[in-house]
């Protein structure tokens, strides 16, 4: 009898231990899960279109001899700065110093002949006055005092060429910039004049410096209704902002203006070319890099804004989790505009009054109750 009242009371322990070990397994489940929401952030923004395009000096120059002889000096080092004027090479000067030379002896013998020729002259006319000498030896002399005044005009054209040629042995810099390498090394022969010029090196421009990017026509279309409208900037107008950023920077730090559109498209890829000029103070910047260009593209608006983590992204449809009046999650679908200050601005399916769900997203399905906390977007660390 003890034997089975025993049994008994072991068995009414076990279901009593089992019932606990139940009742302590539902009631975790049953408890809503806490999970962190916020409201969207709201603010005026100005929408910006991206587009990739690469520098370009504003001045770029071939330099060239404009007299033939041979190079005796050269006057920089490969690849640096020069200014405006800076002498760069040097031609052998002595075969145009004893061209100088002559030509100012031809203008000497000129002016002396002229001086001779106009004293004929006013001698000629005295002797006529008394009518010791016949008409046509004053004709003959006032001819030679012409005679003589045009070969001084030659001969001084001759000096004021020879100091030309004799100034063009120094071949100097016509603008401020970074030069090349030269490309002719001293005791080579230079080719001047008019044709079949030798090129010595090239200097380009640095600052401010261009660039060049091509937009579509849909996008033209956009920003000239939008300037017509008066409503935000253009690619139109010569004030108009943007901004530039290096291949290897994270932020658009370079500020610059739109100061040139063209005024066809090219047939071929049915784009049209823009230019922006950027300061370049730290020479940063070089002709033929690439950067990538922002430029505004809306008027302003007040926009909703969610950092691209609560974003969810399932072929090519976007959703967001959120909680609803009675803590229950659920799914929105929404339509998504650009980055905009590292935030995507949400355009339909969201309003500001709405709570984002933070955390835990993977594991909420729609119509799970949840215990909500609100948090402040703005001043959550995104990671």
């Amino acid at each position: 009898m003890w034997r089975v009242l025993g049994r008994y009371i072991a068995i009414a322990m076990l279901l009593i231990l089992t019932g606990c070990q139940e009742a302590q397994k539902e009631k975790p489940q049953n408890m809503p899960m806490p999970v962190e929401v916020a409201k969207p952030i709201s603010k005026q923004i100005v929408e910006h279109d991206e587009y990739i395009g690469r520098f370009s000096a504003v001045e770029e120059v071939e330099v060239k001899a404009r007299v033939s002889g041979y190079l005796d000096k050269i006057s920089f080092k490969d690849g640096q700065l020069v200014k405006a004027g800076d002498v760069l090479f040097v031609i052998d000067q002595r075969p145009f110093r004893v061209e100088y030379e002559l030509a100012q002896g031809e203008l000497e013998q000129a002016k002396a002949e002229r001086i001779f020729s106009k004293k004929q002259l006013e001698r000629y006319k005295t002797l006529i006055k008394r009518k010791v000498a016949a008409d046509v030896d004053l004709d003959d002399a006032i001819f030679k005092a012409q005679d003589a005044l045009a070969k001084e005009k030659i001969a001084q054209a001759r000096v004021d060429s020879a100091v030309l040629n004799l100034q063009y042995t120094e071949v100097k810099a016509p603008i401020d910039g970074r030069i090349s390498r030269n490309l002719i090394d001293v005791g080579n022969l230079i080719e001047g004049g008019e044709n079949q010029q030798t090129l010595l090196t090239r200097i380009v421009s640095l600052d401010p410096i261009n660039f060049y990017f091509e937009i579509d026509e849909n996008n033209y279309l956009k920003y000239s209704r939008l300037f017509k409208s008066g409503e935000g900037p253009t690619a139109k107008a010569n004030t108009t902002p943007v901004k530039i950023k290096l291949m290897d920077e994270n932020n658009f730090i370079h500020e610059g203006v739109i100061d040139f559109v063209d005024n066809v498209f090219d047939p071929e890829s049915g784009t049209l070319l823009v230019r922006a000029t950027v300061n370049n103070p730290d020479n940063l910047m070089q002709q033929g890099q690439f950067g990538r260009l922002q430029l505004p593209a809306s008027k302003p608006y007040k926009a909703v804004l969610l950092p691209d983590r609560y974003v969810i992204n399932e072929q090519d449809q976007y959703f967001v989790m959120t909680v609803d009046k009675d803590n229950k999650v659920a799914r929105k679908p929404v339509t998504v505009g650009p980055l905009v200050d590292n935030l995507r601005v949400i355009r339909t399916g969201l309003t500001k009054e709405d709570h984002v769900l933070l955390s835990n997203i993977q594991m909420m399905r729609p119509g799970m109750v949840v215990s909500p906390k609100l948090a402040d977007l703005k001043a959550r660390k995104e990671h």
